[in-house]
């Protein structure tokens, strides 16, 4: 039978367990959401406004895009920015601003990059706390669950 000493130790490890697999989480998760962020934000600082060209539709209503630097093409996939016209109606040919790295001018994003960083935060957030968090509670119901079963085991053993 377990004591009360026991429960409340069991308790604090199951605990600290949990936690840790919620930062585990929560630092996979927002990482691999924050990749195009981070992008966004290095164009924000970094980034060389240019003009390019509008190639043609893509899906998902994004639109491929090429640019030159000093005498090389460069092609980029992306969706327009926040309040502007949808780049799916954009004909082909048609002149459009592109920001990229001078260190690294294969990556490139389409509009103002601050803005697009900005309206990333908030679900990138909100992406790497809920799902930890949701992982988390199925675990504890799972632990639950789990320390029921085996305490009526052992109460079923002991009669």
């Amino acid at each position: 039978m377990i004591t009360a000493p026991q429960a409340t130790l069991s308790w604090h490890r199951d605990a600290a367990w949990l936690f840790t697999v919620w930062l585990i989480a929560v630092v996979l998760i927002g990482g691999m959401a924050s990749k195009q962020a981070i992008q966004y934000r290095r164009l924000s600082r970094n980034g060389i406004a240019i003009e390019g060209t509008v190639l043609g539709p893509k899906p998902h209503g994004q639109t491929s895009y090429s640019y030159e630097i000093n005498g090389k093409a460069y092609e980029g996939t992306g969706l327009p920015a926040q309040n502007s016209q949808r780049l799916y109606e954009i004909p082909a040919g048609e002149k459009v601003t592109v920001h990229y790295l001078p260190d690294r001018p294969e990556i490139s994003c389409l509009g103002d990059p601050e803005k697009r960083y900005l309206s990333e935060i908030g679900p990138i957030l909100a992406v790497s706390f809920l799902f930890p968090t949701l992982i988390v509670i199925r675990l504890v119901f799972w632990v639950r669950k789990k320390r029921r079963l085996e305490l009526d085991l052992s109460e079923a053993q002991t009669a």
